[in-house]
């Protein structure tokens, strides 16, 4: 990492765990110049990568896929980068999630490929984030056996870890997968469950992360509304 660059990109990813995104991304932007600008290129890369997942969790699907392009074209332009692994794969991951449900279908099974990836490295946190995204894409599917296997997978990783803002954000998925089968008792369980962790969170209010398909206000409608 390059000094004053780390700190605002790993600070970047703290407030958008927090559920500041706008602040997380101004971060992500000044992390990755500041990058850029020392030659620090795995650092860039990591920053692109922060700047992507921002924009990913806003549902600004264009600006996330643009920044993960151009994390990995630094990747394949410079082949002197030493990447871990983990990193990769969660960039991988998110520009597959990004083109997903920004309408590109055929991207469900890089979704897979990626998640396949991270299971044989033993990288669990990406394994939770790709899990929840395919949770969310079979569910609007209509896979809901399929995509209740994956959302298991992120409830499970993010109770273990206590992962709480993570976690508020699959119930809102699993919400969904209920509603979109009728089950409106076990979807508002799922929301009251995610209502008492909001509450649980440090003053002044911080929101977990939207989902892939829902805004932060719970009873907006979906991206696929639309499509």
């Amino acid at each position: 990492m390059v000094n004053g660059a780390d700190v605002a990109l790993m600070s970047s990813l703290a407030f958008l765990a927090m559920g500041d995104e706008q602040r997380g991304l101004d971060l992500s932007y000044q992390g990755t110049e500041q990058a850029l600008s020392a030659s620090g290129l795995e650092c860039a890369m990591f920053g692109h990568y922060c700047t992507g997942l921002n924009n990913l969790h806003t549902r600004n699907l264009d600006e996330a896929q643009r920044a993960f392009a151009s994390s990995l074209k630094l990747l394949a332009d410079h082949p002197e980068i030493r990447s871990q692994d983990q990193l990769i794969n969660e960039v991988h991951a998110g520009s597959a999630i990004a083109q997903f449900f920004g309408g590109r279908s055929e991207a469900l099974s890089d979704m897979e490929r990626t998640l396949k990836n991270a299971e044989a490295i033993g990288d669990e946190y990406t394994v939770a984030f790709i899990g929840q995204a395919l949770g969310e894409a079979y569910t609007s599917m209509g896979d809901f056996g399929r995509a209740k296997r994956y959302l298991d997978i992120a409830l499970d990783y993010y109770r273990r870890n206590d992962m709480v803002p993570y976690l508020a954000r699959v119930l809102k998925s699993v919400g969904y997968w209920h509603e979109e089968q009728g089950q409106d008792t076990e979807a508002e369980q799922a929301r009251a469950e995610y209502r008492r962790l909001l509450e649980g969170l440090p003053k002044p209010p911080v929101r977990p992360l939207s989902c892939f398909l829902t805004a932060p206000d719970e009873s907006a409608p979906t991206l696929y509304a639309d499509r």
